[in-house]
């Protein structure tokens, strides 16, 4: 029995998931600054604080996006579910006196279909507001028709 077969017997299809992680990666690759650092698809996202900073703190921050996404699903329309989170993000991060400066997603799916994907994890936003989108985990579970979309936004908070 192949992986492939395995991870099939159990409703994952790695043909479909490895299609919606090149669409992904495709949109995030157009976010990365500087201070991005490693490839896009491992699994854990890198970035280099900017230089300058005696004693940075991060601020970190992670939101979900709720009954937004079903919202979204009844729609037929999904690109903004990625924008709103980092709406949500940042604003969470700003009371702290906080710069933005990467974004850490996980999008999980009942039924994995690549172009929603991609449009959940829209980057327009992102991208907007200068920020590094590195996406970690792209996965289909054993709950149709439900997403769970969370973004973790890392900040820096320091004295130059």
């Amino acid at each position: 029995m192949t992986k492939a077969d395995r991870y099939g017997a159990v409703g994952v299809k790695l043909d479909t998931a490895e299609e919606a992680k090149r669409r992904i990666a495709e949109l995030v690759r157009t976010t990365r600054t500087a201070l991005a650092r490693g490839a896009v698809g491992g699994f854990g996202g890198m970035v280099r604080l900017p230089a300058g900073y005696q004693k940075p703190v991060l601020v970190m921050s992670t939101d979900g996006v709720g009954s937004k996404v079903l919202v979204a699903a009844a729609a037929g329309i999904h690109d903004s579910v990625g924008e709103d989170l980092v709406n949500h993000s940042v604003n969470d991060i700003l009371v702290h006196g906080a710069t933005p400066l990467a974004f850490l997603d996980y999008i999980a799916t009942g039924n994995l279909v690549p172009d929603v994907a991609a449009q959940i994890v829209s980057v327009g936003g992102a991208a907007l507001a200068g920020l590094f989108v590195y996406v970690r985990a792209v996965l289909a579970m054993h709950v149709p028709e439900a997403h769970q979309v969370h973004r973790l936004i890392v900040n820096q908070l320091g004295r130059a």
